[in-house]
């Protein structure tokens, strides 16, 4: 988290305006925060939780333009029962 304070380090989430600053953004920094953001995603949401959300957003969106909080819908409005609490969460 210290390093990621840093005004060196980038947000995950940045708007761009041309393909020269789009491939500037894609680093190692960027992936790594990512799939890290990713993995606390799906512990949060479970696992199964995370693979329904991320699969209707890949299904919804296939070969189409997205923006950020389209796969935040998709896993906002996820749906899954718990067979063990009879609850569908």
């Amino acid at each position: 988290m210290e390093v990621d304070a840093l005004s060196s380090s980038h947000p995950v989430s940045t708007p761009v305006e041309n393909s020269t600053q789009i491939e500037a953004m894609f680093d190692n920094v960027s992936y790594e925060k990512g799939a890290c953001i990713l993995n606390m995603l799906q512990d949060f949401l479970s696992p199964e939780a995370f693979k329904t959300g991320t699969v209707h957003y890949l299904q919804q969106y296939n070969y189409k333009n997205t923006v950020t909080s389209h796969l935040w819908d998709s896993l906002t409005n996820v749906s899954i029962y718990v067979p063990s609490l009879g609850l569908c969460l």
